[in-house]
């Protein structure tokens, strides 16, 4: 059963006091509609602002330039509208960018409040993503660079999903300095000993999955 930390809205609340401009406007928008939408989801607080309903829904950040709004079963919805702006590259996550200048439309509440809803009815019939089969064949170019800074040993210590996972992130780059940017990151985080979609996971999963 997940457990819903007890000061949630109250951390959300200071957290979205302490935005301004766009971002703030954005993230208080999507936060009425979400409750509007679907009127038993639950406030929670992982990594940031996040939304459940049996289950992780949403979460709302606000950065720098934009806002996320990641639906954390995105990968299991239709994206009707082609919402979707990020993720694409992971099995979970979908994610709808907004930057400046942009706001929600009457139209656009209604597109997501259908998104919202989609994803709660995933979490209600516990439906989870097929599994798969994937080959685990290491790119000689990504081979290279993990020889360079003595990093194969520490990547084929994590499991074979994570190895997966960083697999496929990199080669599904359709362009080269989009790939060659992946790696870098891959390599920063694998240093760390970090999996790639770790930030996506519940404190249970975490442990299921090391």
């Amino acid at each position: 059963m997940t457990t819903i930390r007890k000061d949630a809205q109250k951390k959300i609340d200071e957290a979205f006091s302490n935005l301004s401009g766009f971002q703030k406007t954005i993230c208080l928008k999507l936060r009425k509609l979400i409750h509007e939408t679907l009127p038993d989801i639950k406030e929670d607080w992982k990594w940031g602002p996040n939304f459940n309903h049996h289950g992780m829904i949403c979460g709302i950040w606000g950065f720098k330039e934009h806002v996320s709004f990641v639906f954390f079963n995105g990968g299991l919805m239709k994206d009707s509208f082609k919402l979707f702006t990020d993720g694409h590259d992971n099995s979970r996550n979908r994610m709808i960018k907004f930057f400046s200048g942009q706001d929600l439309s009457p139209q656009l509440i209604r597109q997501i409040a259908e998104y919202l809803r989609e994803s709660a009815l995933i979490n209600e019939k516990s439906i989870k993503p097929v599994a798969q089969k994937r080959s685990l064949t290491i790119p000689t170019y990504f081979r290279t660079e993990l020889h360079k800074k003595k990093l194969e040993k520490k990547f084929t210590e994590f499991t074979k999903t994570k190895q997966y996972d960083y697999i496929e992130w990199i080669t599904q780059a359709k362009r080269e300095e989009t790939r060659k940017a992946h790696i870098e990151k891959a390599l920063e985080l694998i240093a760390k000993g970090i999996g790639l979609n770790d930030k996506y996971l519940t404190k249970r999963e975490k442990v299921s999955k090391t």
